[in-house]
């Protein structure tokens, strides 16, 4: 019995000793003869020099222009959407206080939730919609209805365990619903090193037209492409798109569909509880509950005539003209 106690002990200390070797193996030691020569690597999101690091003050309340009477507002969470309720509390906050209900789509006939809603807002949805939901919001925004669409750029996640992590892509599902509407979602990241929110990625965005946002921003967004679509707001000058290197003023919030009843939206956590009152942000959040319930919808029921199109800006370019307000430094 010691024999074999003694020998399970040997073979505990061996593998200890193995996986020591294998971690010290993983980690290369940092020693002068060991460091690659030649010119250093240029990485300007990471240059001290160049990042702007002032946050944006946080100040303001959301306060909606539109009288909800009593209409639903329908947020979809039967799609493997990645959001925690509590953190779209501010947008459901608000769309309250103007009087209207919201309501959690989380499982059954998406048809059936949307013959009793007014506006529906989707976001960040880990499951692609099937032909049948997309015929449905189609159908609901022929109807009158509101649609906000809100994406997010590809993000990486380790998954399984020590010795079997592996490093997967999570997407945000919005191709076969945004396409419906002309209207797609990048994939890759945005960034600003001189005009941001204290963080290279939390990029600094300009209104295009009347909005009143002087210092606003958004935090991992993406680009929106939306041939004909109306442009609402950009990022400031000098923002670049992970993995194309593409540098400009990137459409973020564009107004899209055939009646103009479509809102895309390229970032989704800028509505959270610490975000959304960042700068001017709070008036791109009463911008998109307005935009909710300013529609033309009657539910189970005759649809009033909708809505004249908005004069269609080209939201494939990522350079805007004319003036705008400066970026917050």
């Amino acid at each position: 019995m010691e024999a074999r106690e003694w020998a399970y002990r040997v073979l505990v200390a061996v593998a200890i000793a193995a996986v020591i070797v294998a971690l010290a193996a993983a980690i290369p030691l940092a020693t002068p003869d060991s460091q690659p020569t030649g010119e250093p690597l240029a990485l300007p999101e990471y240059d001290p020099a160049t990042t702007g690091v002032t946050p944006v003050p946080a100040e303001g309340d959301v306060e909606p222009t539109i009288d909800g009477g009593g209409e639903v507002v329908v947020i979809d969470d039967d799609h493997a959407n990645r959001f925690e309720q509590a953190d779209v509390q501010p947008l459901v906050a608000a769309i309250t206080r103007a009087g209207a209900r919201v309501r959690f789509h989380e499982s059954g006939d998406l048809n059936d939730t949307l013959e009793g809603a007014d506006a529906f807002v989707v976001i960040d949805p880990g499951n692609e919609y099937d032909p049948d939901e997309v015929r449905a919001v189609e159908a609901f925004t022929n109807g009158g209805g509101r649609v906000v669409l809100m994406g997010e750029p590809d993000r990486k996640a380790v998954s399984g365990g020590l010795f079997t992590a592996s490093v997967i892509t999570r997407e945000s599902h919005l191709t076969t619903l945004g396409s419906a509407f002309n209207m797609s979602f990048g994939t890759g990241y945005l960034y600003n090193v001189e005009s941001n929110d204290g963080n290279y990625q939390h990029v600094a965005v300009q209104p295009t037209g009347d909005l009143p946002v002087d210092r606003a921003a958004m935090y991992t967004a993406t680009s929106i492409d939306a041939p004909g679509g109306n442009v609402l707001v950009r990022t400031a000058p000098g923002t670049t798109e992970y993995g194309t290197d593409r540098t400009g003023r990137f459409p973020v919030v564009v107004q899209s569909g055939s009646e103009a009843n479509v809102l895309g939206v390229g970032d989704a956590s800028f509505v959270a509880d610490d975000r959304f009152l960042v700068g001017d942000n709070e008036v791109l959040v009463r911008y998109v509950v307005d935009f909710l319930l300013d529609n033309s919808r009657t539910p189970g029921g005759a649809d009033a005539e909708p809505d004249e199109p908005a004069e269609p800006d080209d939201a494939t370019d990522n350079e805007s003209e004319g003036g705008t307000p400066e970026a917050p430094a």
